[in-house]
């Protein structure tokens, strides 16, 4: 039997808009969650399933182009999963026993969170590929990026 690898985007309603209802964040014109799905678009012939974890009716109007898709799959989770406390491992667990209840399950999950929009091209690709090469038990990517922060009163 092939190999199923799925990826989850967990996406959280108040971190991405403020109380008014738009974005809080936008890159180059671009709502920030926009690149991670545009990513996955773009490269969505290495995966079997796309599963969007959102957790706000709200999101539905900016998630129609990716539900659209075959392999995209909406889950609107529970609400204790948006939690501050509810970590990246208790969320996947959750999914997982979902899909696998809803027959969605896969080997593999592959998380792409939408607070990381700067991947390097092609990366879910050359993930997907170690994994059916040598499969692992996790698998963990790390790019460097260099970032200048400052704040509004630093100087220099």
């Amino acid at each position: 039997m092939p190999m199923k690898i799925n990826a989850v985007v967990p996406i959280r309603y108040q971190d991405c808009f403020d109380a008014g209802g738009s974005p809080k964040f936008v890159l180059k014109k671009k709502v920030l969650w926009k690149y991670t799905f545009d990513q996955i678009l773009r490269e969505v012939d290495v995966l079997d399933q796309v599963i969007i974890a959102y957790d706000d009716q709200r999101f539905e109007p900016f998630l129609t182009n990716c539900l659209d898709h075959p392999k995209f799959i909406g889950y609107f989770r529970p609400p204790f999963l948006s939690d501050k406390n509810i970590s990246n491992l208790d969320f996947l667990a959750h999914v997982s026993s979902w899909a696998q209840n809803n027959g969605k399950g896969s080997d593999y999950l592959m998380l792409l969170e939408i607070t990381h929009p700067l991947r390097p091209q092609g990366i879910i690709q050359q993930v997907t590929a170690a994994v059916r090469k040598h499969p692992v038990d996790s698998l963990v990517t790390v790019y460097p990026v260099h970032y200048n922060f400052w704040r509004q009163d630093e100087r220099g």
